[in-house]
């Protein structure tokens, strides 16, 4: 069974804001200084990116041009796949929980 993919999102966007208004903003900003030791690093795993079309990051400027193939590929070396959804926002698995099912699943059976 499908989600509606406007309600699932405003779901989760609402759950979302909820837990940086309880953290606070300030902590949750600061928190990405905590990866600053990886700056640079590579994914060197097997790996697929799925993405939805309607991601509301996706479609921010300059984004959809980093997550070509090509662009990825030389952060992530052993990148298979980029995948875009269409029609399909930023929860994928559940928007679109069969054909996310499928695809992870044809991925792991190469293994």
């Amino acid at each position: 069974m499908e989600t509606n993919t406007i309600f699932a999102d405003l779901r989760e966007l609402g759950a979302i804001e909820n837990e940086f208004v309880e953290i606070g903003i300030d902590k949750v900003l600061k928190s990405w200084e905590l990866t600053a030791p990886w700056t640079g690093s590579k994914v060197e795993v097997p790996s697929k990116f799925i993405v939805g079309e309607l991601d509301v990051t996706y479609n921010t400027p300059g984004i959809k041009e980093s997550m070509n193939f090509d662009v990825m590929k030389k952060h992530v070396p052993l990148l298979e796949d980029v995948v875009v959804m269409e029609g399909v926002g930023h929860f994928v698995q559940e928007e679109k929980p069969n054909e996310i099912n499928q695809l992870i699943h044809d991925f792991f059976r190469k293994f």
